[in-house]
């Protein structure tokens, strides 16, 4: 018989043995969701090679030091898709136009946006509002993408290029009842590795809070995945408690990539064709961010090696609302590409606490949106900003320092755009001006304290509203070169800034974008006008 004393041992023994992390291998076809629920800090749910027709939310936190952790067998071959599995057979209806069934979870609102998503032979399609708009591809007086999506009353309806019959093409139509393929709301210490996120119509990952400070999102890193087919590909979502606010932080999003091909050219074709196709595109399915930190009050947002092409918005809007360096959100050797509105949008009217650097932006309609930052707190430096003469938007700008309506200047009215540090960067716009939005009402209080240092800016159009707003109180130090066609010293940069004027300094005439666009929209150009076709390098994982 055991004495008390050799149980108390016993029992002293077994409550110090250490409890070892689990890997838990799922299969397609076995629920994620049932996976899930059992992760324990430091377990490894580990996803084998295939697709998976799920969406799922984690329920449970890692721990500092033992993470849980979601990753691919095989990075780069695991799919996690918002798609029906099967694709219902189509039947036309008219002209371009086919239609199949298609009932929704819940009562259908609004455009569509959030709710509903199309991708044909790995094309994003837009959303449609109306038949009339789906069967002229205009909508009043402005031209629509000609390819697309429309629903009402049970049935969803089908465009594609050239009047291609969808049952011939590989067509992914969003689950119903499907909004957001991975919910985390207020869990911490995740990590997600090798996936590739598909068809999301809110949002593949969706960082949330459960309306407590002490429930928000913190330390999640997602890194080698990539994302196609989103309203958002990685969404902050901030808590309210008062007049407080609590966004996720300690994010670190690397080595990943986002596309939701071909949005950015809609938007160029758009501008060919003298079209407001801005606004359109915005409110439509595909005018979302890639990654929207969340607003006022998120930190230490990482955002380093991406590869963000063909989205409408690159980077949305994320800021610290409180001037605290420890906090700052850090955006660094990334690749932003062919994005249709903002490559980067540092827009706040609190704090920003951004801090952008070497990175490359090419090619977009404002590739970096200041309008307005009104309390400070954004360093952007050391980076190339380029828009191509090949590629380029004929109308697009390098900055953009203000939305032009009363919107920008709410609580509390107008500000001054300040504290902004644009240093050691070379910036070259092929196509068109370096900025707009600025008021020559706000003269010349319009900018105040911020410091323009170091830059190489060359622009093609220096004219007007389109140069630099230096005598509306955008401070320029002397040792910036600016460049361009049409500057005059004096009147579009100070007098002591280094300046010079060649006419033609990167091309003799223009070239025409259908000539050179990798990859090539069919139908939008007679096949004899089309160049030779150029696929995009892609990321491997």
């Amino acid at each position: 018989m055991k004495s008390l004393s050799s149980l108390m041992i016993v029992g002293l023994l077994l409550a110090a043995t250490p409890v070892f992390a689990e890997t838990v291998t799922v299969e397609p076809g076995q629920s994620l969701q049932e996976a899930a629920d059992k992760l324990n800090p430091g377990d490894t749910l580990l996803l084998a090679e295939g697709t998976y027709y799920q969406s799922f939310n984690l329920t449970k936190s890692g721990t500092t030091g033992k993470p849980i952790t979601i990753k691919a067998k095989a990075p780069g071959k695991v799919i996690i898709t918002g798609a029906m599995k099967t694709t219902p057979k189509f039947e036309k209806v008219e002209g371009a136009i086919y239609k199949t069934k298609w009932v929704p979870a819940k009562k259908w609102s609004g455009r569509g946006t959030s709710q509903l998503w199309v991708v044909a032979d790995d094309r994003n399609l837009y959303n449609y509002t109306s038949m009339e708009e789906m069967k002229t591809c205009r909508s009043g007086k402005n031209a629509t993408p000609l390819e697309g999506f429309f629903y009402q009353d049970g049935e969803m309806y089908v465009r594609l290029l050239g009047s291609a019959d969808p049952n011939k093409a590989k067509v992914a139509i969003s689950r119903p009842d499907t909004t957001v393929l991975l919910d985390i709301q207020g869990q911490q210490h995740i990590v997600l590795e090798g996936l590739r996120f598909h068809v999301a119509p809110a949002a593949a990952v969706r960082l949330a809070g459960r309306n407590h400070p002490h429930a928000i999102c913190k330390h999640i890193v997602i890194r080698d995945c990539s994302f196609f087919g989103f309203h958002q590909g990685v969404a902050g979502v901030a808590i309210r408690q008062g007049k407080k606010e609590f966004g996720p932080t300690d994010v670190t999003i690397e080595h990943c990539q986002f596309s939701n091909y071909p949005t950015y050219q809609w938007m160029r074709n758009g501008e060919l064709q003298s079209t407001k196709t801005w606004r359109l595109m915005y409110g439509s399915n595909l005018g979302g961010n890639a990654i929207g930190p969340g607003g006022g009050s998120v930190s230490r947002w990482k955002i380093r090696h991406c590869y963000i092409h063909d989205c409408f918005d690159g980077i949305g809007v994320a800021s610290t609302g409180v001037k605290d360096p420890t906090l700052n959100n850090e955006y660094s050797y990334n690749l932003l590409q062919n994005n249709a509105d903002d490559a980067i949008e540092f827009d706040t009217m609190v704090y920003a606490g951004v801090h952008a650097h070497h990175n490359v932006i090419l090619d977009g309609l404002c590739l970096l949106g200041l309008s307005p930052v009104q309390k400070g707190g954004v360093t952007i430096e050391n980076n190339i900003v380029y828009v191509s003469p090949e590629y380029g938007l004929p109308w697009c700008v390098l900055f953009k320092f203000s939305t032009p309506g009363g919107s920008a200047w709410t609580s509390g009215g107008f500000r001054p755009l300040t504290g902004m540090t644009i240093r050691n960067n070379t910036l070259i716009n092929t196509k068109c001006g370096v900025s707009w939005g600025a008021s020559p009402d706000a003269k010349p209080h319009y900018f105040k304290d911020n410091t323009v240092a170091n830059n190489i800016i060359y622009a093609r159009d220096w004219v007007s509203w389109q140069g630099l707003p230096w005598d509306l109180g955008l401070q320029m130090q002397k040792n910036n070169l600016c460049s361009g066609p049409t500057l005059v010293s004096g009147t579009d940069a100070p007098k002591e800034v280094l300046s010079t004027r060649n006419t033609v300094p990167f091309l003799s005439e223009d070239t025409h974008w259908w000539d050179v666009m990798a990859p090539t929209l069919p139908e939008l150009f007679d096949e004899g006008e089309l160049g030779e076709a150029k696929e995009i390098n892609r990321v491997n994982f």
